[in-house]
């Protein structure tokens, strides 16, 4: 694969300020190319329909599919890599470093802006596997690395249902969460900003475009980065995928996803528009933040995920829905989703359509992973992975909340279940590790009838609260000619659980303003409705009720109106002003540099070994 087809490009352009510029290098050309993506849906990890087309988008699974033959599973591109640089200064001493080492100057390295991360792609061979650990070692004594990892891919959270359903009255979750009589609280969310991270946001949708957020700092159509964010004409986000300023689905270059566009409605659809449907939150700023690779039908990785989460929060969003998930959660990715909740940012995980427990501590060196697989005629035709992340990272991080999807018996009941499918796992693998960017196992072994079945994912102490998500309506892009238009439909999972949060989240800030994220994210704990069918499986045992988080008499203060007076006339709040770049502090250098590495060096002991795995002494080494 050409790497023209894998990365993204930056053309530094004389204009730009040196505030602007990226501090980037394509040693290839002139143009700087970054690789900063996400991963698609519906995916691997859905709830039907796995032999869909968009289901392994970067084209990763192994064409082996035999359950009895399957040792290896790939779970990050080959040849990507993160780094997390001590400063962003340090950046020119590593790349020159690393272009030393390789003894050549065929790869490509960039600085996300505004941080100390940066993204390396090697170049793979035809037959797409590389030497990882090598690699890794010349990474890791690099000078100004902090840290690195493999460049793992990522999964939209949302089980495949028909886009056919015209009826909008099927918003049957907004009473099962009380959003209605929670509206004649306050129906006014527009001083918070909700940044919605996923494969592609139709910002030209007849029922978004009143919520938009828009950037006060930028002039629309002056090709200049009028505030100096490293971003130009980023007006209401940015298309990290495809480097430009349109997150939608055209431009991502592929119309047919529909899955963030769907998550953004949830959210935040205009209410009182005579159009389609409502968000929870009728009026709320939503920052349109696509990660959809054009080369792989919108799919993603971690990467283009960090890099947007650092844009949110530097760019004034107080909530950020991540309806998305996989397996690894690793350092460097802490780390960035730890920065947005220091930064008072509430963060609200899908918790994944894999019916698995997320509850595993975070992986040690050399431990077990939960893998499993539905076999068809001895053919493996679904796996999954848990824990997933970021979901289960919510267990240390305070600012970041993780929901499960319910379902009710009939719409508008009152009556939900944590959503279960009639679908057995069949089989669990066997000594699963990670090597590399695979996974390995020593084969699997069959489970016994029903014990583990696919529906949402849980975890006492990595999911903190159940909320509708299955058979929800709302926005999608229409296919219509070469653009999109208007539609509306329905799909099901924690990718919609997840949204619905965030939408209350917004609700319940605009009205209590001086609380901080934390304290969001306890008050909507503190009133869920109790539900038994979650005992057990969700850590507050109950589900989303978004009148009582407002008016709750368990509460000292409740929000202006909720005991029968009439809330005060007030004019709309103006969004909160954009806050600038921070940089992220420079931890104390090393006082002792690390020694270069011998030629073709084997690896030194670090904290990555948990990567590597076992070295297999037929080729010295393992190939990714």
């Amino acid at each position: 694969m050409e790497a023209t087809a894998a990365m993204r490009q930056y053309c530094v352009a004389s204009r730009m300020t040196i505030q602007v510029l990226l501090r980037s290098v394509r040693r290839m050309g002139l143009c700087a190319l970054l690789l900063l993506s996400a991963y698609s849906g519906p995916s691997v990890a859905v709830e039907a329909g796995w032999d869909g087309p968009n289901n392994d988008p970067f084209g990763l699974q192994p064409k082996e599919r035999n359950i009895a033959r399957i040792k290896e599973i790939p779970i990050a591109l080959p040849g990507e890599f993160v780094m997390d640089l001590h400063r962003a200064s340090d950046f020119d001493k590593t790349n020159t470093y690393i272009a030393d080492q390789l003894g050549k100057d065929d790869y490509d390295i960039a600085l996300i802006p505004n941080s100390t991360l940066s993204v390396v792609k090697f170049p793979v061979p035809k037959g797409g596997w590389i030497n990882f650990n090598d690699y890794l070692a010349i990474l890791e004594q690099a000078p100004g690395v902090a840290d690195a990892q493999p460049n793992f891919v990522r999964y939209t959270t949302v089980g495949q249902s028909p886009f056919s359903d015209p009826q909008a009255s099927k918003q049957w979750f907004l009473q099962a969460i009380n959003a209605e009589r929670a509206w004649r609280i306050n129906q006014d969310a527009s001083s918070v900003v909700v940044a919605v991270i996923d494969d592609a946001i139709m910002v030209q949708h007849e029922d978004l475009q009143g919520n938009l957020w828009s950037n006060p700092g930028e002039i629309p159509g002056n090709r200049i980065d009028d505030d100096r964010n490293g971003y130009v004409d980023d007006i209401n986000g940015w298309n990290f995928g495809a480097n430009n300023n349109d997150p939608s689905p055209r431009g991502s270059g592929c119309i047919e996803s529909g899955h963030g566009t769907h998550v953004a409605g949830a959210i935040g659809a205009v209410g009182g528009n005579g159009k389609g449907v409502t968000g929870v939150s009728p009026k709320v700023k939503i920052m349109a933040l696509s990660a959809g690779r054009p080369d792989s039908k919108c799919g993603f990785d971690s990467a283009g995920i960090l890099e947007a989460v650092r844009y949110a929060v530097d760019n004034g969003a107080k909530v950020i829905n991540l309806s998305l998930g996989g397996p690894m959660g690793t350092r460097i990715a802490k780390q960035t989703y730890q920065y947005a909740s220091d930064k008072n940012v509430l963060l609200v995980v899908a918790a994944g359509n894999d019916g698995l427990s997320n509850d595993v501590e975070d992986i040690p060196q050399g431990s077990e992973i939960t893998l499993t697989a539905l076999v068809r005629d001895n053919k493996v035709v679904h796996q999954a992975l848990a824990p997933s992340y970021p979901a289960a990272f919510s267990r240390s991080i305070d600012g970041m909340l993780t929901v499960a999807n319910m379902r009710a018996d009939t719409q508008n009941s009152a009556n939900l279940f944590l959503y279960r499918r009639d679908i057995p796992w069949d089989y669990v693998g066997v000594g699963v590790k990670v090597q590399g960017g695979k996974l390995v196992t020593k084969g699997f072994k069959k489970l016994s009838s029903g014990s583990w079945v696919v529906g949402s994912s849980y975890g006492a102490r990595t999911v903190q609260i159940g909320t509708p998500g299955t058979d929800i309506f709302s926005t999608i892009p229409k296919p219509s000619g070469d653009g999109a238009a208007s539609g509306y439909g329905m799909m099901t999972g924690t990718s919609m659980a997840s949204p619905i949060t965030a939408g209350a989240a917004a609700l319940l800030w605009s009205s209590f303003p001086e609380l901080s994220n934390v304290q969001i994210k306890q008050r909507l704990l503190a009133s869920v409705k109790k539900n038994s069918d979650l005992s057990g499986k969700v850590g507050s045992a109950g589900q989303l009720d978004i009148y009582e988080a407002l008016c709750g008499k368990q509460f000292s203060k409740r929000a202006t109106g909720c005991d029968g007076n009439k809330p005060k006339s007030k004019p709309p709040q103006a969004a909160p002003p954009v806050s600038k770049p921070v940089p992220k502090p420079a931890p104390t250098p090393e006082t002792k540099p690390k020694p270069a590495p011998e030629p073709k060096p084997k690896p030194k002991p670090t904290a990555n070994d948990w990567l590597r795995g076992a070295e297999d002494p037929s080729e010295g080494s393992i190939e990714w």
